[in-house]
């Protein structure tokens, strides 16, 4: 194994290093396709070392990242560099709390004379 570029053993590594990692992330055809089929995997992959404490602390928040599989994640690193018809563009890698905060929608628009 090469050794990583980047070590995060907190989120004020994460943050420090966070812009660098998206950056690469985003070259990579379906980076962030990738990313959500088994984030550990793809970071791996980038040279991005997870401190093991820092890792079972994010597993611990999204117990799903636990039982994430390999095969789709190695199936679509494999098949070249043929970007997929829906492409996931990240705007940030993990949240502390587990989840980002709820987005507030603006109300929908309303034709003319629609009761509220």
């Amino acid at each position: 194994m090469t050794r990583p570029w980047c070590r995060i053993e907190s989120f004020d590594d994460l943050a420090r290093h966070q812009a660098a990692i998206l950056e690469r992330i985003e070259q990579l055809p379906s980076g962030g396709n990738l990313f959500l089929l088994h984030p550990f995997l793809l970071l791996e992959d980038l040279g991005v070392e997870l401190g093991e404490d820092f890792k079972r602390g994010l597993v611990a928040k999204q117990p799903a990242l636990a039982t994430l599989s390999e095969q789709p994640y190695r199936a679509l690193r494999a098949g070249g560099r043929t970007p997929q018809a829906v492409q996931v563009r990240l705007r940030g890698l993990f949240h502390p709390e587990g989840h980002p905060p709820a987005r507030k929608r603006a109300p929908k628009a309303r034709a003319p004379g629609t009761p509220r």
